[in-house]
């Protein structure tokens, strides 16, 4: 298959749904303690690092963040702060990842004297405890009465005898075969498959599968050796949010994992259309710009991997459009290692053929 770089307009779909994975919320975070000078609090804890850090202590506005790591936040007090207990509330990143406590500021006053010790009231008396009654004799054990005779074993009695077979039927004669009928007239020839190509007629594979009433489906695409199965369907918008009419629009699948929490290093397959027949491998497809990215494993073995970040391909760019973007997401799994990305440059809009 041979591809040339056009102009490229992504587009959207209307029903074409994507395999995609919920990128996880950041952890908690806890305060531990927190101690105060003349102008700084800081806040002792964990998970206080991963987003941007808002600080707030009663009514007043948000305090200014000086310092921040995963045990220990340090914000600027107001000048002229009053002493006294103050509602403590911090948050990382997102509103859901939020905690809070209450803190000092100023000096505590010293603690006032304990009170005099009560006197011990009298013991009460004790009672006298009863005299335990005298145990009864036990009565003696009754006699055991003798064991009855065993009665006599029954004669068996006499086997009948076998009786004779019967003799074998004789085989029926077979029939005979009906004549064949007449061969029927040759059907017209079959035409070819269709194919999906672009606005410049680059083709991109044959249709594996048409939606029913939409004209929306997948193409099977070639990708070195491989076999990939990719959506494609009616698209609303291009890249510009002007209506494009009833146009197809290619779709993306599949996302990459990575152990470092920037989607960096080695990626890894988590999940694709691998089990869709017809394809000879799972895969992840993204779109930027006019170039389609595809990632295809690198070695069949399978690896369990604990990560901290995914690269989301999202849906191709439109009124819900997302573009290939890095989450931190913390998850594990059985996956594949992926390859580099094959690219090729394919233009919107795409038609059947």
């Amino acid at each position: 298959m041979s591809f040339s770089l056009r102009k490229f307009a992504v587009c959207s779909f209307v029903w074409v749904a994507f395999a995609t994975a919920s990128v996880a919320n950041a952890a908690v975070p806890t305060i531990a303690s927190t101690s105060s000078a003349s102008s700084a609090l800081t806040i002792n804890g964990t998970n206080l690092s991963g987003g941007t850090a808002v600080v707030l202590i009663g009514s007043l506005p948000q305090l200014v963040v000086t310092a921040q790591t995963a045990t220990k936040l340090v914000a600027t007090l107001p000048a002229g702060l009053a002493a006294g207990d103050y509602t403590l509330a911090v948050q990382i990143g997102s509103k859901t990842n939020s905690t809070s406590s209450v803190v000092t500021i100023g000096a505590v006053g010293p603690a006032g004297p304990a009170g005099p010790q009560g006197t011990a009231g009298p013991t009460g008396a004790t009672g006298s405890t009863g005299a335990t009654g005298a145990t009864g004799p036990q009565g003696p054990a009754g006699p055991v009465g003798p064991a009855g005779p065993q009665g006599s074993k029954g004669d068996t009695g006499a086997t009948g005898s076998q009786g004779a077979t019967g003799p074998q039927g004789s085989t029926g004669p077979q029939g005979t075969t009906g004549p064949q009928g007449p061969q029927g007239l040759m059907g017209p020839p079959g035409g070819p498959a269709p194919s999906l190509v672009d606005a410049f007629g680059t083709v991109v594979g044959p249709v594996y599968a048409a939606g029913s009433g939409s004209g929306a489906g997948s193409v099977l695409m070639r990708v070195n050796s491989e076999r990939i199965v990719v959506p494609f369907g009616y698209a609303n918008h291009d890249q510009n949010g002007r209506i494009a009419g009833p146009e197809l629009g290619l779709g993306t699948i599949g996302m990459l994992a990575f152990v470092a929490s920037n989607c960096s290093g080695q990626g890894y397959i988590t999940n694709g259309w691998s089990q869709v027949p017809g394809a000879s491998t799972q895969a992840a497809i993204y779109q930027t710009g006019t170039q389609v990215s595809i990632y295809v494993p690198s070695s069949s073995a399978t690896q369990a991997v604990s990560w901290h970040s995914v690269l989301y391909a999202g849906p191709p760019n439109g009124s819900s459009s997302v573009p290939p973007a890095c989450y931190l997401s913390d998850g594990n799994g059985d996956v594949v290692p992926a390859a580099a990305p094959v690219t090729f440059p394919l233009s919107f809009p795409f038609s059947v053929q």
